[in-house]
């Protein structure tokens, strides 16, 4: 044991290792209190110390009477990638992308969002995707079917990337504009295929696509799951 550092940071340090190898998964029990005395020598106090900053810092919660767990670890966005999809895979998420339908549709509100016909013809895919086995999000995208039909939108679960399908095919966004919000969920089969209870709340985020000449083409929102997303944001200082 490194002596120049208090020991219980030196459990601490252990448990993250553990959980960032998988040796310790999400939901997972870690060793009680006095199996990690009798393991590290330490007081109840140092265990508790190193505990509560795991608990702290988001890496375990705490069930009463029943002892400590691992929480789920959130994906923090910095806004980097148009695509969910790499950024998850540039963090070192095991991705993964399961199609829950694809269908023609007329939606008069996705017409007005990209200023098109109200009769316009939209193809709709609603996907579930994962991170690490969890589900990140439910994500409903609306295309026109002029752009993406039916037939391609099939490739979008081999890919597990709408936009590596949209690059295919030569209608990837240059730019898009994103709204967060809070949102209740209360559609009972989104919460069924999250695992969240109905009416919890999630993050939710309508997003816009632009082509080349800034004409919106892409609508989608996406609820994603609270307990393993958050969002990051960098701000430079303003130059006067």
């Amino acid at each position: 044991m490194e002596d120049n550092i208090p020991r219980y940071l030196r459990i601490k340090k252990d448990v993250i290792e553990q959980i960032q190898n998988k040796t310790f998964k999400p939901n997972d029990a870690i060793p009680s209190e006095s199996q990690m005395k009798l393991k590290y020598h330490v007081s109840t106090i140092t265990v508790r110390k190193a505990f509560t900053d795991l608990i702290k810092e988001g890496y375990c919660y705490a069930v009463q009477g029943k002892g400590t767990f691992v929480a789920a670890q959130r994906f923090s966005r910095r806004l980097t990638s148009l695509s969910m999809a790499e950024e998850l895979k540039q963090k070192g998420y095991k991705v993964d992308l399961k199609m829950d339908s694809i269908s023609a549709v007329q939606e008069e509100n996705v017409a007005k969002q990209l200023n098109m016909p109200l009769d316009t013809v939209f193809t709709r895919i609603a996907r579930l995707r994962y991170a690490d086995e969890s589900v990140m999000a439910y994500q409903i995208t609306y295309l026109p079917s002029s752009i993406l039909s039916l037939e391609l939108s099939q490739k979008v679960e081999k890919y597990k990337s709408l936009y590596q399908v949209l690059m295919e095919i030569g209608a990837y966004p240059v730019w898009v504009t994103e709204n967060y919000s809070v949102a209740v969920v209360k559609d009972r089969h989104i919460c069924t295929k999250m695992n969240i209870p109905f009416s919890d709340p999630a993050f939710f985020i309508q997003r816009l696509g632009y082509d080349i000449n800034n004409v919106p083409f892409e609508y989608s929102e996406s609820y994603l799951n609270k307990d393993l997303y958050s969002l990051s944001v960098d701000i430079g200082r303003v130059q006067e």
